[in-house]
């Protein structure tokens, strides 16, 4: 079985999501098999300042390069909000997860969805991928409380925290 991943660090985290998930993304989503996904610290990503950070606080993010001759894509981890957060190993497998909603998301132009409505389904991805919400709802959980956020983006962490739970 293909990972869906390419590990580019020593953060083992990536080679258990890929160990747990690849196969089901892959069967699921098989678009996403068809160009590389690359995992890497925030440290190793040339392309930061590209990407729709919504601050310096993201534990995870990612970027998408779609060019003629090369497509790819990074989910981009920063441990040390990871650490801050005390981001447990299904947390961050959430969070990946999410990420890689997001580069569905980028595929799918054609679908033009409000930001908020972009996380919310990004968020119902990564429980379907992981077969679970309990994760996902922890992680908004900690991101809700951490203090790292605006009031805004709190607001709308209760309603994506509230959307999980609609679709239980």
């Amino acid at each position: 079985m293909k990972n869906i991943l390419i590990n580019k660090t020593n953060h083992v985290i990536f080679d258990e999501f890929n160990a747990k998930y690849s196969e089901i993304i892959v069967s699921k989503i098989p678009l996403l098999s068809q160009f590389p996904i690359y995992a890497i610290n925030i440290e190793q990503s040339e392309h930061l300042n590209e990407m729709v950070l919504d601050s310096i606080c993201d534990a995870f993010a990612c970027f998408i390069s779609h060019e003629p001759e090369s497509t790819f894509a990074e989910i981009v981890i920063n441990e040390t909000v990871c650490s801050k957060l005390q981001l447990s190993n299904e947390e961050k497998c959430a969070a990946i997860s999410h990420e890689i909603g997001h580069i569905l998301q980028f595929f799918n132009k054609g679908q033009q969805i409000e930001k908020a409505q972009e996380e919310i389904n990004c968020d119902i991805l990564a429980c379907c991928i992981m077969g679970e919400s309990s994760a996902m709802l922890s992680l908004l959980s900690k991101l809700e409380v951490s203090g790292m956020y605006s009031t805004q983006q709190n607001l709308l962490m209760i309603a994506r925290q509230t959307a999980i739970q609609n679709q239980e």
